[in-house]
């Protein structure tokens, strides 16, 4: 206001006593990061801020002992000011948003109806139910909880614990896990575990301990943000050194604007924002993503391989057909088939099984059993070796959709009877090839199952011959993408193709049990549809442009205000209060992309 001599210093006074508890208790974080930084030996954003903060102190106090104008005190607690208040705003939406010890919440919250003391039924939150509360499940739905069936008869699909994509029947009595799915039924549940105490929950604990690593993109970014920050200061000090002989204060105050107002907070907190919001974007979507890593290894991707049974086809066999060609052996017939299969984990078995059990026929007593080397099992009836092998397919019994194969029980050498069974092309295959070679990927198929069967899948989905193989075990598979120079993505089931998974660049483990798929993949998909993989991408291609848009900003933002500081025509008071504003904006580009996440509709 003008005044001048001892009043001007008084004021200059008051200002410092003013600014004391700012700069001391309320700026203590940024020293204790800074010393913690430093004692590691590595930079962090806030060491330019004390950087900052201490240079500006310093000129300040020199500036009231010689009875100068030129103190800093109101620009420090600006500063301070804002810095703490954009860092509580992110605080903020990381405790509501990227909490990943709750990743589960993604997938299990619901709404349930909780029968009360008073026998009414109350529609609540999933995550406010206690242990013993009884719970009704009258509809399609993702169970939320652990517990015990009471009463109700039920239909299950328990694929993301099993890797069984079956129906299962349930009956009071049978225990409920969270993250089944209700098919058909009404069914009283009484609740053992909680959802965060789930045993689905304890995977997915360990899945977000690989969650919080950080990708490479981000580790990057930190050596790039260190060189930043030795270059801002290395130029600080060049301003010095050139006012040093015409006006030293002149460049203490451009190179304290410098170091205020160029922030690297884009590689401090943007990046792994825009990554955790991927993740649990993907989440919301049936996607469990191990880590960010796989989010940046998607971006590379050239080759998508695919496993099919299950994976391109519903991996549910069924009998279509039983021939016999002597009536009278019909029923001996199905008994040996039934009693050779019964303990078969293959999916031909369990379709052999299923059909002959639905027809109501008694096991035969068998001895010896064992698989054959070229596929198939065998074994002893009344001292006559039986057999079931496959054989060509019957290619006048194919329909459009439906991929057959030809099993023959024989005796001896001799066939007896015959089993056609079919396995249908996902319905979203065909789409989901089309959309891959809009967008440059290269497609290929490689299967275990018989030559004849995956050619017939590769031809339904437009692949040339030289677009797959067959007869492949899981040791061949993992050779197969070894042997590709391009970084390859795998999609196939989290059991089966384990070994092959854990080969590619990225695994996509689809139709598995949760535990097992993780264990070998990057990614599984909680639901078995092929779309996911397509959301999967684009959430990908969102978060790489959120990033992508951040750094070209904060690049921006830098550059064109350094040059100001630097010549002179921006004061420190306007670098405090735009350098956290530069950091706001970045944060708002992170949410708008998990906006975008949100909303994502895939159109095939």
């Amino acid at each position: 206001a003008g005044a001048s001599g001892l009043i001007a210093n008084q004021f200059r006074l008051l200002t410092m006593l003013l600014s004391a508890p700012v700069l001391t208790y309320c700026a203590w974080p940024f020293f204790l990061n800074s010393y913690q930084a430093l004692v590691s030996k590595r930079l962090n954003i806030d060491v330019p801020i004390v950087v900052a903060l201490l240079a500006g102190i310093a000129m300040s106090l020199k500036a009231i002992f010689l009875s100068q104008n030129k103190i800093y005190f109101d620009s420090l607690s600006t500063l301070v000011f804002l810095l703490l208040s954009s860092r509580f705003i992110l605080k903020q939406i990381q405790i509501k948003q990227l909490n990943t010890s709750q990743l589960e919440d993604e997938i299990l919250l619901s709404r349930v109806q909780r029968l009360n003391p008073n026998g009414e039924l109350e529609t609540l939150n999933s995550l406010a139910l206690n242990r013993e509360d009884l719970i009704l499940l009258d509809h399609e739905c993702i169970i939320p909880v652990d517990g015990t069936l009471e009463s109700g008869i039920g239909l299950i699909n328990a694929s993301i614990m099993t890797g069984e994509s079956e129906m299962l029947r349930v009956e009071p009595g049978a225990q409920i896990e969270a993250g089944y799915r209700l098919l058909e039924g009404k069914l009283y549940v009484r609740v053992k575990n909680l959802s965060r105490q789930s045993r689905l929950a304890k995977i997915l604990k360990d899945t977000e301990l690989s969650a919080k690593q950080k990708s490479h993109f981000v580790e990057q970014a930190d050596q790039v943000a260190k060189w930043f920050m030795l270059s801002v200061f290395a130029g600080a000090l060049a301003i010095i050194l050139f006012f040093l002989s015409q006006n030293l204060q002149e460049g203490f105050t451009r190179a304290f604007t410098l170091i205020i107002v160029t922030c690297p907070c884009v590689f401090g907190f943007a990046i792994p924002l825009s990554m955790s919001f991927a993740i649990r974007g993907a989440a919301k979507r049936g996607i469990v993503i191990k880590n960010a890593n796989a989010i940046e290894r998607l971006w590379r991707i050239k080759t998508l391989i695919f496993d099919k049974t299950g994976t391109l086809t519903n991996g549910d066999m069924s009998v279509l057909q039983f021939d016999v060609y002597k009536e009278e052996m019909r029923t001996q017939a199905l008994a040996i088939s039934l009693s050779l299969e019964k303990n078969q984990s293959h999916p031909v078995a369990k379709a052999l099984v299923k059909y002959i059990q639905h027809l109501g026929i008694a096991e035969a007593n068998i001895e010896d059993i064992k698989s054959l080397d070229k596929g198939g099992i065998s074994g002893f009836y009344k001292n006559q070796l039986y057999s079931i092998r496959p054989i060509s397919m019957l290619a006048q019994k194919d329909s459009e959709k439906t991929l057959h194969s030809s099993f023959a029980l024989f005796i001896g050498e001799t066939q007896i009877a015959q089993f056609l069974l079919g396995d249908p092309i996902r319905s979203e295959a065909i789409r989901v090839f089309n959309w891959a070679r809009i967008n440059d990927l290269k497609l290929q198929i490689a299967s275990g199952d018989r030559f004849s069967v995956v050619a017939k899948c590769a031809q339904k989905l437009g692949l040339n011959p030289d677009q797959f193989q067959a007869e492949l075990s899981p040791e061949m598979k993992a050779n197969l993408i070894a042997s590709d120079s391009n970084p390859v993505a795998m999609i196939g089931d989290g059991a089966n193709d384990a070994l092959a998974l854990a080969k590619a660049s990225l695994g996509i483990a689809i139709c598995g049990s949760l535990d097992v798929s993780l264990r070998a993949a990057d990614v599984y998909l909680a639901q078995p549809k092929l779309e996911s993989i397509v959301e999967f991408y684009y959430i990908a291609k969102l978060t790489q442009t959120a990033i992508f848009r951040n750094l070209f900003f904060s690049a921006g933002f830098n550059l064109f205000s350094g040059t100001l500081a630097v010549l002179g025509y921006m004061t420190p008071l306007w670098a405090a209060v735009l350098m956290p504003l530069s950091s706001l904006t970045v944060l708002l580009s992170a949410v708008w992309t998990k906006t975008q996440i949100h909303n994502l509709k895939v159109e095939l």
